[in-house]
């Protein structure tokens, strides 16, 4: 080929790719019966007594039907199938991997062109910080709440996740322990208590060593949620390295 020829030839592909990666559809939603639409832009709308819905290239589609889409900001999830039809609670993903991690946000900041926080001094409040997750799926499945039980059944496939939750295992049954324990020294002080009253005609309740070593004791629990989280934390990540290193 001659050598100018070439030059405009791979002028005109690069120019072509270089369009079409501008005018490619770059939002989409999927419904929940597994439908895919795709489009250029996708806004959240939510009229007065009308059913909330989104606005896809001047197509709409009810709020309900929605499993999940892509915007502006990124990717969310719809709740609705965790709590109800009706419910209006979506998520944006922060962590894509093997297993995806959500974290709940407003719809109303999330849904237009732009973000909507209101007062710009209320902006990092409205916004997700990706310091917690309550929500993940494995590949483009169903959405779940990420508590122990839909954890263990997700991750079972990985012993390393298996160990972190093992963890959560243990620390749970430690709190209920230590509960237990805490509730069990409060009520046989209250009993004393009270028949020492009924003996000597009194009837007030004192707070006694017995008493705040059983408060103490019950409130420590709290400090365990700590390493719980620490621990899905580190079952999530480590499900996802491995599968990368694999």
């Amino acid at each position: 080929m001659h050598p100018i020829r070439c030059i405009l030839f791979i002028a005109v592909a690069f120019c072509g790719g270089v369009q079409a990666q501008i005018t490619k559809p770059t939002h989409e939603i999927r419904l929940h019966n597994g439908e895919v639409y795709s489009g250029s832009r996708l806004v959240y709308v939510s009229p007065i007594l009308r059913t909330s819905e989104f606005d896809l290239d001047g197509r709409k589609f009810e709020s309900s039907e929605i499993a999940f889409f892509r915007n502006n900001h990124g990717y969310f999830v719809n709740l609705n199938r965790i709590y109800s039809d009706k419910a209006e609670r979506y998520a944006f993903r922060f962590k894509e991997g093997k297993v995806n991690l959500y974290e709940e946000i407003e719809i109303e900041v999330y849904g237009g062109d732009e973000l909507d926080t209101g007062d710009p001094e209320a902006r990092n409040e409205m916004l997700a910080t990706g310091e917690s997750y309550h929500y993940f799926n494995k590949g483009d499945g169903a959405i779940q709440k990420a508590n122990y039980k839909n954890l263990r059944m997700a991750l079972s496939d990985n012993e390393e996740s298996k160990k972190e939750l093992n963890v959560i295992r243990n620390y749970r049954i430690l709190q209920v322990g230590m509960i237990v324990a805490g509730s069990g020294l409060i009520a046989y002080e209250f009993i004393r208590q009270n028949e020492n009253a009924n003996a000597s005609s009194q009837g007030d309740v004192r707070l006694t060593p017995m008493i705040a070593l059983g408060i103490v004791i019950g409130g420590s629990s709290l400090l365990l949620e700590s390493g719980k989280e620490n621990a899905r934390w580190m079952a999530a990540d480590k499900y996802n390295r491995a599968e990368v290193a694999e």
